[in-house]
C-alpha cells in the first residue's frame, strides 16, 4: 500500500483528497484521476473515484465540499 501511495503521489494526473475533522479525524477521502482524451477537442476529463463519507459525517456537507473543491481544480 505504502509503494501504490507513493506513486499517487509522484504523479500529477492523480488527486488523493482527504477533510478532517479539528481532532484530525478523518471523515471523508476521494481519489480522482485526470485523464487524456482523443476525441473532438481532445480536452482532459476527471474521473471520479472512491469517494467515501464516514457514516457518522453524512449529511454534514463534507461530500459537497470535496465535490465543489475537485471541481474548481477540474
Amino acid at each position: 500500500m505504502r509503494r501504490i501511495f507513493q506513486r499517487i503521489q509522484s504523479n500529477p494526473a492523480y488527486l488523493l483528497l482527504g477533510v478532517k475533522d479539528e481532532s484530525g479525524t478523518l471523515l471523508g477521502s476521494l481519489l480522482s484521476i485526470t485523464c487524456m482524451d482523443l476525441i473532438g477537442d481532445c480536452r482532459p476529463f476527471m474521473v471520479l473515484e472512491n469517494v467515501i463519507v464516514a457514516a457518522s459525517s453524512r449529511g454534514m456537507g463534507v461530500g459537497r465540499a470535496m465535490m465543489l473543491h475537485v471541481e474548481e481544480i477540474a
